[in-house]
Formats: structure tokens, sequence, C-alpha cells
């Protein structure tokens, strides 16, 4: 074997180590009929419930599933369709939309006559294709796309303004599922849990007055969810029969097109949980037998560096930033009982007392919680690894950004001694950076603040969250009608509301990123109806570390 090739199969194999393909990515056996009508589209009647709208998006490509359909939670989804037959069918086939339900004959897509058709190498194919009525398939889920579009709510005509909403969503890209949609007031942000009435249409008796909002919930084959909020509320007065823009689109997925975020804004750092967008199709190069080794070799050294550097790359989020740090002079070395995070004596003790208080770090409460490792920078005293610390504080001394608890200070140095001399010194140049947070065996925990007053006013904390995300918004929920009310950060973590509902209720946690990511996480366990003052309820989840 050449050398060149032998760097090629070698090169294909690193690509394969970072991109292997998966189950959503395999073709699967099945069987398509068409649609007989004589518009070459699909139907305005299918029920998916996207009216005429349905039978002309993707410039008709569109389909009828059996399975797929999955109760209408398949619709607007897209997949790669081709026939097998080799004398008529070409190896790209068609993408199609799902807008209909149906089958015919063990078949898993009835597809409009020009979809179908296009599955054909040429016309004359296509002919042949349409003759034979039902054919062997290959099919996969493909990511759509609706370039200069966005998710646009479309008001069902059946709406009966004030009284009656009812609207199906049109236009979202990408391979994830709409699986939930609620409806909130823009004022107050109270939300009600929409009923999928059919397909995609969603409905609601006694819509909330006033401009409305919509939050739609992502969901991939991994188990992934996202909500989505749009920029653009429907407004006061909606209309039967009207469209509204969304303002807001989501993204096809990894490899399209270059990203601007990819560059770190700040210090020197590239950000590897952002995949390279530079993917050049091996079809685009024109490789002469006398280029071919050398391309060979520079394509494997960078993938060789690429993967060796994906896992393990700094981030912005990685790189220390100078600053200075002092401690609590109380002789317990702990914490405070009473810090501005509102956690009481869990505050002083959390990470075996191990906490810090920070002054711009806080972040009007959004940063407790959070974790640092910290390490002082005077050689002569201070180890390399420093001290991973948790804020459950405010303050500064002396253009500080750390008022370290003594325990944690200390624990900055090489040494007893050298800790003793640290001490000393009282405030000492540091580096930081924001790490994971780590509870082994522990599940994110809420504890009810001794301030509560049961019935009427519920305020609560909550604890043990892993991971390097923040919590920034609370959502309290009934757990029979799932109608959930946005709660009041009061201070630091301290999350308030005034006639909690009654009965068992379910919080919900929307954790956000630096990437701008966020994510709703649900307990297992709820808090109990009759809950109390300083009980401590164990959710039952764990976010990632």
């Amino acid at each position: 074997m050449r050398p060149a090739l032998i760097l090629l199969v070698a090169f294909i194999s690193v690509l394969s180590l970072g991109e292997a393909q998966t189950c959503t990515d395999c073709f699967v056996s099945s069987r398509a009929a068409y649609y007989p009508n004589s518009d070459e589209q699909g139907t305005e009647t299918g029920a998916c419930g996207f009216g005429t709208f349905g039978a002309t998006i993707n410039g008709g490509d569109v389909s009828a599933t059996s399975d797929l359909y999955r109760n209408g939670l398949g619709c607007g989804a897209c997949y790669q369709v081709r026939c097998t037959n080799s004398a008529y069918c070409s190896d790209k086939g068609v993408n199609v939309v799902i807008t209909d339900q149906g089958s015919s004959d063990r078949t898993d897509f009835i597809l409009s006559r020009r979809a179908f058709g296009r599955m054909a190498q040429t016309k004359d194919a296509a002919a042949s294709l349409l003759a034979l009525g039902i054919v062997d398939i290959q099919y996969r889920r493909v990511s759509c796309s609706y370039p200069n579009k966005n998710i646009t709510v479309k008001i069902d005509e059946n709406s009966n303004y004030p009284h009656y909403l009812a609207f199906v969503i049109w236009y979202q890209q990408g391979k994830q599922d709409i699986t939930a949609v609620q409806l909130c007031e823009t004022q107050n942000f109270v939300c009600k849990l929409l009923d999928r009435s059919y397909g995609a249409v969603w409905t609601t008796t006694s819509p909330p007055s006033g401009p409305l909002l919509i939050r739609m919930l992502f969901s991939d084959d991994d188990g992934d969810e996202t909500w989505v909020v749009p920029v653009n509320n429907i407004p006061e007065n909606w209309k039967a029969g009207e469209t509204y823009d969304t303002g807001v689109q989501v993204n096809l997925g990894k490899y399209h097109t270059y990203d601007k975020n990819m560059i770190a804004h700040r210090h020197c750092c590239t950000n590897p949980r952002r995949p390279s967008k530079f993917q050049v199709p091996l079809e685009t190069i024109d490789l002469t037998p006398s280029m071919a080794p050398l391309l060979c070799l520079l394509i494997l050294s960078a993938a060789f560096l690429s993967v060796a550097n994906t896992g393990k790359a700094a981030t912005c989020s990685d790189c220390f930033i100078q600053s200075r740090a002092a401690y609590y002079p109380n002789s317990d070395e702990q914490g405070t009982a009473t810090g501005r995070c509102g956690y009481g004596t869990f505050g002083a003790t959390i990470n075996g007392g191990d906490v810090t208080a920070a002054s711009d770090l806080y972040r009007d409460g959004i940063g407790c919680g959070a974790c640092y490792q910290v390490r002082c920078t005077n050689s002569k005293y201070c180890s390399d690894k420093g001290v991973t610390v948790v804020i459950t504080d405010h303050g500064s001394s002396g253009n500080t950004d750390f008022i370290l608890s003594r325990r944690a200070f200390a624990r900055m140095a090489q040494t007893t001694d050298a800790a003793a001399s640290l001490i000393a010194l009282g405030i000492v140049d540091i580096e930081y950076r924001r790490v994971s947070c780590s509870y082994t065996n522990k599940n994110i925990t809420i504890k009810i603040d001794e301030n509560s007053n049961y019935p009427h006013y519920l305020a609560f904390v909550i604890f043990d969250q892993q991971g390097k995300r923040d919590i920034t918004a609370v959502q309290l929920c009934e757990t029979k009608t799932l109608v959930c009310k946005l709660l009041d950060r009061s201070y630091g973590a301290v999350w308030t509301t005034t006639s909690p509902p009654s009965g068992p209720l379910s919080i919900r946690m929307l954790f956000s990123d630096d990437d701008g990511e966020d994510k709703w996480v649900v307990p297992v366990n709820n808090i109990p109806e009759s809950w109390k003052a300083g009980d401590t309820y164990d959710s039952g989840v764990q976010v990632n570390a």
C-alpha cells in the first residue's frame, strides 16, 4: 500500500473517532407509496393540522407517515428517503417533511407525488417509479433547514378570541421535537402548559389576557431538552388565521457554518465545547499525484492535534484570572452563618468549610453556590493546586475578589508553616478560575427557609448543585395542572413566593452556562403538600459535574 494511501486511511480513522456514525445517521429499510392527487403536492387536510401550509412546505416535498407520526410529535420532522431499485433510483433520494398521518400496505411513508418522483435518477425513471406505486426504500432523520426563516406561529382558524386559542408552529429547524409548549403572561410570567389537541395543534381555553409569550420545549434523541423563548410576543388582540414571526430560530446542529462564537473573547483561549466548523468535504480537494502525500500528511497532523486537544483544550472558563484575596478573621476557621446567599449554617460548613464571600462574582446572588479554584502566587508559600471554594456570601476587602474562610485561605499554602505566613500577610495576590462543583452521592437539595409561613409564604434555597451552571430562574408548579409560577429571587439564593399553590409542589430550575445555553431541570421528588419551615427535601436529581 502506498504511503499516501496509508496516511489517508489513518486520517479517516481519526476523523471517525470524533464523528462516528450513530443510530440517527443510519438508514432504516421500509416501503413507501404516494398520494395519487393530481397536483403532485401533499394534502391540505393532513393530521398535523398544518392546513394549506402542509401541502406546500419544502416545495411540496412532504409525506404522511405511520409510526413516525408518534401521536403528532413527529409533525414537522424531516427525513431523507431514497428508493433502492438501482435501475431507477438516485443515491441522494429526497428530503421530506412530515405533515400527515397514514399508511398503505406496510409502508412507513406516503409521499407527495412530487417527492416520490424526485427519488428517481431521471424523468423517465420517475415515471417508472410512479407506475410501480409502492417501492422499497431506506430512510433516516435529517435536520430541517429553512434559510432566512424564523419559527412562525399560525393561529388556527377555529380560534375564538378571547375564549379559545389554538395554533400550530411552522419552520422549526434541526432534528429536535417540540414536546411541550407553555403560554405565559408577559407581565407576571405566570405560565400555562398547553394541550396538544392533535398533530401539531396546541390549544387552551381561557387564554391569558395581554400580549402572550410562548415557550417551546425542544427535545432530541439523546434526552437533551432546551426551552426556547421567542423574541416577539403574540399580540394582545391576536386574530384567527394570522401568522406571527417569533424572531428566533434553532440551530441546525454541528457542522454547517463558521461560528464566530468559537473565538474566545478573553485571554488566549478557544472553546472545545463548540466543535470546529471548518469542515472541508474531501470531494472538493483536487489531489494531484504530486500533492497527495504532502497534503495527506498535513491533514493527518492537523487531525492528530485536533483529537489531542479536544478533551483538554483551554477555554476562557479554564483560564486563571489575577486578583487578590483576604480571609474571615473568625476563630472557627469557617465561613459565616449569616452570609448573603441565605444558606444559614450550611453556608459555613459546606465543602468542608472551604467557602468564600465574593464581590463582583456574587452577581446579585446568581453566583451563590458557584465553585472556584483559588491559588496564591507567592512561590515561597503557595502550592500550585490552591483550594476549591464555594461562594456563600457577598463582600470585599482591599480590592479583593474573594474573602475566604480562614481554613480555605490556609489551604492555599504548601505547608503548615507556610500557612501561618500566609495568614500573617492577611491579603495576598491570587489567581482564580471557575470549576465544577462536585457533591458525591448527593442530590440537589431544597431547604425551606425558617421565615416561611405555611400556607401563605414560601421561601427556600437550593443546595448541592453540581457543575458550572448557574440557577437563573425557578418556577413553582402545581403537580396536577402543571400551571407554573415564576418565583422571585429575594436575595442571594433565596427564592420566594406569596400565596403558593396548594397540594404537592414541583419546582423547575433553569440552569444556564457561559455559552448561553439554558436547560430546565425538573426534580423527581416533589415538595410535599404540608411543607414545613426549616425542613429539607431531596429533589432526587443531580446535574452532571
